[in-house]
């Protein structure tokens, strides 16, 4: 099951020394979906993902994951 925040969600995907601003898209207990701007990371690489969640207290989740894919749109 695939969640979709009703508001939007600010996240920032830290990968060595560059900050990406992008936005949640949806969020499962198997991973999530940003939409950012063009970004120089590959996948396969380990990446810090950052944001806060208004619904719960601003509940903050900062936790490091792996890149699996890109979807160019």
């Amino acid at each position: 099951i695939r969640v979709q925040p009703k508001e939007d969600v600010s996240v920032i995907l830290h990968y060595k020394n560059t900050s990406y601003k992008t936005k949640l898209y949806d969020i499962s207990i198997r991973g999530i979906c940003v939409i950012a701007p063009k970004i120089e990371i590959t996948p396969g690489k380990l990446i810090n993902i950052c944001f806060k969640i208004k619904d719960f207290n601003n509940f903050k989740i900062d936790t490091i994951a792996e890149l699996k894919s890109i979807t160019k749109i």
